[in-house]
């Protein structure tokens, strides 16, 4: 079987969780993904909804964060 590298930006957070578990990247990586594949397609996309939420708050956290900095230093 030929294999394929695939990266991810991940939080520095989840990546020290990751090598907290013992087992490799490439290891957890693959069960995740294995997880996430055999779930049917509306499980698939409630978490993918999810995870577009928090990404999309995450995000308009960091602007209200970065504004707040700004007018602070003006």
């Amino acid at each position: 079987m030929a294999h394929v590298t695939v990266s991810a930006k991940v939080a520095p957070e989840l990546a020290h969780r990751i090598s907290q578990t013992g087992y490799s990247t490439s290891d957890v990586m693959q069960v995740g993904l294995d997880i996430f594949l055999n779930l049917t397609a509306e499980q698939q996309a409630g978490l993918m909804w999810k995870h577009i939420q928090r990404k999309k708050r995450e995000r308009a956290m960091e602007r209200c964060r970065n504004r707040r900095e700004a007018i602070q230093l003006d």
